[in-house]
């Protein structure tokens, strides 16, 4: 049966989509509201993203599982892309399974321990988490404050009638010798949970309350080891950093983007202070749009997650994901949970710390064999946020043009990579397709060639393009982009004099700051590109006005010309020199000497009787 066959049969009902090769093989998993509507997309005409167009002419099979809702779909969905990896998908750069912190509330006295596998066993699931290294010191911290066992097995002990070493450096109550009862293990065990779900001033409060209460009754010694655990606690709380935000709990999502990959950041605010960070490093997000990349990771965070807050932060609206997110959550948690995008205050101020991370983040996946340098020039960030691009300018080329009456054009382009210039990769061109004074035109040219080069040798596309100019210089780049075959690719004009920059998706101008780092990224940018276009356009100018003065001497050919200029360097040290020394140039004989002197001379002399006679007048 033929795609369009099977078009026809998909029903108008909420479900996942699966999209097969010739082979079976699921390339691309999507979800809809409506199942007929969502696939008919994929297949009417082509798109703005060539991965896209690659992925459609590879179906052959489209399957479906019809579902009952939206959130249902939502949840399959995750599944089905974490467990399949579709070639086309937004994918998670690291597939393992992320740690959870599990507290084993089954047995008589409980352990504290790390697993990547969540079993229906009764116990009480944290997480998951993206930095082990951070779960594992934190362990530690915990087992140390509440003195919970860390001995394998449901029964406590090592050796049956002797404490292990746990106990004898303090960070194990010992239950194995009866060293605490089963009724003051299992506070510890409370007090932990409290303080594993967020609420550790309710854990503090409590231990004060007691140690107060303890010496009242004159009982020191638990006294004494209620300040301790009182210690402990605030002692694995403190590395935290405190952030005020609100009474309540709240996740904090940021995306960091460049390319083929993206990082997503969580914040985990609890009580008003941060206490943790994790991060989905994500690859194959090419194409697709912030709305889908930040959707997606939501999905794959929460799919496990044992604790979902009342409220989460994210960085831009969801659109109609939102409402299917927010009933997907509140059905997990049997409460309402809302997704807010704040734009002032203390919210604010958290989406930027995410922001901060989610970059970094990015930065270190680009610096463990990623294409990212290992850590961004301030002037990128400050670039991308004060024009709102998609993706972080990495990469970005400028172009400029010099001439003068239509002569001698050239075209230059410049390679900036993290705001630094890569004089290795410049390169020139003489422009050879338009005749007369025509800039735009020109323009065209240089950046319809330069951009069928890279795609000719399969180098990497620039972030954008900047051109000396405005609105005309980016209509002359842009249509060039097309004619190249190349969508999507912004490009930016900068105008000398008022500084002023124009886009290639916006008709506003818009003006950065003079003090800003990112104006004078683009400034130094603009400046490099008429430099060495001027540069080379100033080398032949030179090199033609040598030719014409030699050309016209009777005698002098190709190679005598080269072997003169070789020899004295230019034409003016030519005109300065004597007979003898031009008859020493080999091929030149004393007779030929003579001619060339004598109409270099005569050369010299009408060009200074010109300027005499323009100073008299």
């Amino acid at each position: 049966m033929s795609v369009t066959d099977q078009l026809k049969s998909i029903p108008s009902r909420p479900g996942v989509y699966l999209l097969k090769d010739r082979r079976g093989k699921i390339i691309y998993i999507g979800k809809a509201r409506r199942l007929d509507s969502r696939v008919g997309t994929h297949f009417r005409g082509s798109s703005p993203d060539p991965r896209h167009d690659a992925m459609v002419r590879q179906v052959r099979e489209i399957d479906y599982i019809a579902t009952q809702s939206e959130i249902e779909a939502l949840i399959l969905e995750a599944n089905l892309i974490k467990q399949h990896r579709p070639r086309y998908n937004i994918n998670l750069k690291d597939d393992k399974r992320f740690p959870f912190v599990k507290v084993t509330v089954k047995e008589e006295f409980p352990r504290i321990l790390l697993t990547r596998t969540l079993e229906e066993d009764g116990s009480r699931y944290f997480g998951p988490f993206a930095d082990v290294k951070e779960v594992r010191l934190g362990l530690r911290l915990l087992r140390g404050a509440f003195k919970l066992r860390s001995c394998p097995g449901t029964e406590p002990g090592r050796v049956k009638g002797r404490e292990c070493l746990d106990h004898q450096i303090g960070i194990c109550s010992a239950p194995c010798t009866g060293r605490i009862d089963a009724e003051d293990y299992a506070s510890q065990v409370r007090e932990l949970l409290t303080c594993l779900s967020g609420r550790s001033q309710e854990v503090i409060e409590s231990l004060s309350e007691e140690m107060k209460e303890a010496s009242r009754r004159r009982e020191y010694e638990k006294c004494t080891r209620l300040r301790d655990r009182l210690r402990a606690v605030e002692s694995a709380l403190r590395r935290q950093r405190v952030f005020v935000l609100r009474d309540y709990d709240s996740d904090v999502f940021a995306v960091a983007r460049h390319g083929d990959a993206a990082a997503a950041v969580v914040l985990k605010v609890r009580e008003g202070k941060v206490l943790g960070k994790e991060a989905l490093v994500l690859e194959g997000t090419a194409g697709k749009s912030d709305t889908e990349v930040l959707s997606f990771a939501m999905s794959q965070y929460y799919l496990n997650a044992s604790v979902v807050p009342r409220e989460i932060l994210v960085p831009l609206p969801l659109g109609e994901e939102k409402g299917t997110v927010e009933r997907w959550l509140s059905d997990r948690t049997a409460r309402k949970v809302a997704l807010r995008e704040p734009r002032r205050g203390q919210g604010a101020a958290l989406k930027k710390m995410a922001a901060d991370n989610a970059l970094l983040a990015l930065e270190e996946f680009g610096a463990s064999g990623g294409e990212r340098p290992g850590r961004l020039a301030p002037e990128i960030q400050e670039l991308q946020a004060a024009l709102g691009l998609p993706a972080l300018p990495i990469r970005m080329e400028a172009f400029d043009i010099s001439q003068i009456s239509g002569k001698q054009a050239v075209a230059s382009v410049v390679v900036f990579q993290n705001a630094e210039a890569k004089r290795s990769q410049y390169r020139r061109m003489r422009i050879r397709g338009v005749v007369g004074q025509d800039d735009f035109r020109m323009m065209r040219e240089a950046v319809r060639r330069r951009t069928e080069r890279l795609l000719k040798e399969n180098r990497t596309l620039p972030d954008f393009l900047l051109v000396d100019g405005g609105r005309a210089q980016i209509t002359a780049a842009k249509g060039a982009l097309e004619a190249a075959g190349v969508e999507g690719l912004g490009v930016i004009g900068l105008a000398k004099g008022k500084e002023e920059l124009s886009f290639s998706w916006k008709e506003d101008k818009f003006r950065l700051p003079v003090t800003s780092r990112a104006a004078r990224l683009l400034q130094r940018m603009r400046n490099e590109a008429h430099r060495f276009a001027i540069t080379y356009h100033r080398k032949l100018r030179k090199r033609e006005t040598i030719r014409s003065a030699l050309d016209a001497i009777d005698g002098v050919g190709v190679q005598k010309r080269k072997a003169l200029l070789k020899r004295f360097g230019s034409v003016e040290a030519l005109k300065k020199a004597s007979v003898e020394d031009i008859s020493t140039v080999e091929g030149i004989g004393p007779v030929l000497a003579s001619r060339v002197a004598r109409e270099l001379w005569g050369t010299r002399r009408r060009s200074r009787e010109r300027s005499a006679k323009l100073r008299r007048s």
